[in-house]
């Protein structure tokens, strides 16, 4: 073979050899890809596997039903709670319509907030009555769809029992329509109005209004609670009776922030009482507080002055506040007899929303409310220690320390309760 042979070969086997180190590398990139892409997918199914796991464990142990059905109406997921409620096997239950599963009555009433959901492609809370196993049960259901391609694909529900709840609630029903009827025969047999446990402790009388104080309005703020309205209305009046004389001297000493948080309180306890004159008297000085006119403000301390006589006044006129000794210690003992924790809950929830709102008027407010009707010589001395404590840290506006304060508060007073 001549040179220029030899040197044509050379030169194909270089161009060959060439496209298989390109070959090579394209390969080469091609399995990394794909090592990478195994990777990644293997990845995703781990994840997705987790998840599938953390699905089912969730709906394993929900208490409440929990469902998803076709577009017709099918079962194609039941959770362990409705399995149980429909007392099937998972093989019973998929795949199979209300129809098939509830008497024709019932399915049909289903299937009409099926329908109501996946025509408006709007969630629907509804109580569904359902007979299982001859006892009739009320479910709080929640039906949404769920879509693909923006359209209603599938309908997905929560159940939840409440059942007990429903039941309570006419039991109570029933009690309190039954306390009624002996209220309003009593009511016109002796031609008065009278609180809502009146019956319990008959010997305590008191009329519908005073001179400055609307009892039957704030009888109502309180549930109808008699023995506690008392209990505000005393410690009110022990508490605001030199009122005047000390925010004279607060305005004296130019102190008008404290002044302002003083007659915030008032306003608030006023209102709880239903104070109503006094209520609005204390506005108007609050309102002056923030302007810092110390002419204006003793002005306007005069109808505050005077509100706080009339509802001194009209507290005397309550039987049950000027007994003799022996009637007031027996209306404490009842008292004692009668209070429960439910009576404070509202206060405690205002006072925690006002500490996390760090906010020393409305607390101020708040626990002037709540000492109206917390006494702490009715538990052990820790708890009135730990209300004291309360007081000082809300005080000196340790809000942080007050939540923790009060929280150990709550749980003491529940725990003797």
């Amino acid at each position: 073979m001549n040179n220029v042979g030899n040197n044509q070969l050379h030169l194909w086997i270089a161009d060959l050899k060439k496209q298989l180190d390109k070959q090579s590398a394209e390969q080469a990139k091609l399995k990394k890809e794909l090592r990478e892409e195994t990777a990644r997918r293997r990845r995703t199914e781990l994840v997705l596997h987790e998840c599938r796991k953390i699905f089912y464990s969730f709906m394993k142990y929900l208490p409440a039903l929990a469902f998803m059905k076709d577009h017709s109406g099918r079962y194609l997921y039941c959770n362990e709670a409705h399995k149980k409620m429909l007392n099937v096997y998972p093989a019973d239950c998929i795949g199979k319509t209300d129809e098939e599963l509830w008497p024709p009555e019932l399915a049909k009433r289903l299937k009409g907030n099926d329908n109501i959901v996946m025509s408006k492609g709007k969630a629907l809370n509804t109580v569904e009555v359902l007979t299982v196993k001859d006892e009739i049960q009320h479910y709080l259901t929640s039906k949404f769809p769920i879509f693909k391609h923006g359209k209603p694909f599938l309908l997905g529900g929560v159940a939840i029992n409440i059942t007990n709840k429903i039941n309570t609630e006419e039991k109570f029903r029933k009690k309190e329509n039954s306390e009624y009827e002996r209220r309003t025969e009593y009511e016109a047999k002796n031609d008065i109005q009278i609180p809502a446990d009146f019956l319990r402790h008959p010997e305590l009388q008191i009329p519908d209004s005073l001179p400055g104080l609307d009892i039957r309005k704030g009888l109502k703020r309180l549930d109808g609670s008699w023995e506690l309205y008392l209990d505000i209305l005393s410690f009110f009046c022990k508490d605001r009776k030199n009122f005047v004389r000390d925010f004279r001297n607060l305005i004296e000493k130019k102190e008008f922030e404290t002044a302002l948080i003083k007659a915030h309180a008032l306003k608030g306890s006023a209102a709880t009482i239903s104070a109503t004159e006094l209520c609005k008297a204390a506005k108007i000085l609050e309102e002056a507080c923030r302007n810092k006119n110390t002419e204006q403000i003793l002005d306007l301390l005069y109808p505050v002055e005077k509100a706080l006589e009339q509802v001194m006044v009209s507290c005397k006129k309550i039987p049950v506040l000027t007994h003799t000794e022996d009637d007031i210690t027996k209306s404490a003992e009842i008292g004692n007899k009668v209070f429960d924790i439910s009576n404070l809950s509202v206060f405690f929830r205002k006072l925690r929303k006002s500490l996390q709102e760090s906010d020393p008027v409305e607390s101020e407010c708040c626990l002037a409310e709540i000492k109206s009707c917390f006494s702490p010589d009715r538990f052990d001395p820790e708890t009135g220690a730990l209300f004291q404590e309360l007081i000082q840290q809300a005080d000196t506006y340790n809000f942080d320390d007050a939540r923790e304060t009060l929280n150990r508060l709550v749980q003491k007073i529940e725990q003797k309760n």
